[in-house]
């Protein structure tokens, strides 16, 4: 019965219009329900991992690729997105200096991720050393006060000019 509608159906289209005509029949036809020809949706993306929040204590470096990393231990450095910063009391912040032993809270995507996405609670546990220096002059002013007549002193003298002097730069003295 379908098959002669079709064909009498089909003698009054134009020729390009048959072809499309026989597709959707087709498809008409084999579809189980009314449903198949909608548009479905596209499946939701699956959820991402929660991100964890880790307190890390280290040795903080900069590297000559422009990194700066955390060293906890020799065998385990973790990655930061920038140098560390430290909020001061007045609103300013100023950046915690190369070597310093720090501690702070890293963001990190997965439990085995090494790179931290964000940083924050930033904490200096000690300040890095002085840069050793050789062939460096500096200029040193002392005074010398004279306390004699202090009773917070008693009797004790005060030191004299030369006394001074020579604790400084006479042999074995501080600057030596």
């Amino acid at each position: 019965m379908l098959g002669l509608w079709f064909r009498s159906c089909q003698s009054y289209l134009p020729v390009g219009f048959r072809r499309i005509f026989k597709l959707l029949l087709l498809i008409w036809v084999s579809a189980p329900s009314p449903g198949v020809l909608a548009v479905k949706r596209p499946a939701p993306p699956p959820p991402s991992p929660p991100k964890i929040n880790m307190t890390l204590q280290g040795k903080l470096l900069y590297r000559t690729n422009g990194n700066w990393t955390l060293m906890v231990t020799l065998s385990n450095t973790y990655m930061l997105p920038s140098q560390p910063v430290i909020a001061a009391a007045s609103g300013s912040a100023r950046a915690v200096p190369t070597g310093s032993w720090i501690s702070l809270v890293c963001l990190l995507q997965s439990s085995n991720s090494r790179s931290c996405s964000s940083i924050s609670g930033v904490k200096i546990d000690k300040v890095a050393a002085p840069a050793p220096t050789t062939n460096v002059t500096l200029k040193v002013m002392v005074m010398v006060l004279s306390l004699t007549a202090s009773t917070e002193c008693g009797s004790r003298g005060g030191a004299n000019v030369s006394e001074v002097q020579n604790a400084f730069v006479g042999p074995s003295g501080y600057l030596d």
